[in-house]
């Protein structure tokens, strides 16, 4: 599955798409070279194992965030994505949400 992943990371680097769907493949992080892809405005991580949101500081102008069906159990690492207009989070291992 790496290999699948790199293939579309790459991809989305040459054609500068505008969203990237990385969903059911076995992922347990987010990997760090999404954070290179600052034109990004949908992003779709949802089905894997991922853990916690790192990673994805640089993508301001992301609009749409889906991480919902993976194992995350703490919100957190979303504060400079000001474009954020959807979260999807559901089915995953979150038991409060705090805000500060």
């Amino acid at each position: 599955m790496y290999k699948e992943v790199q293939e579309r990371i790459a991809k989305c680097k040459r054609t500068k798409a505008k969203s990237l769907n990385l969903r059911r493949l076995k992922l347990t992080e987010i990997p760090a070279e999404i954070n290179e892809l600052v034109w990004l405005e949908q992003l779709n991580l949802r089905s894997n194992k991922i853990s916690e949101i790192k990673g994805l500081e640089k993508l301001t102008a992301l609009t749409t965030l889906h991480l919902s069906y993976n194992q995350i159990s703490e919100i957190k690492g979303l504060e400079k994505l000001t474009a954020l207009k959807g979260l999807f989070l559901s089915s995953n291992q979150i038991i409060e949400i705090k805000h500060k």
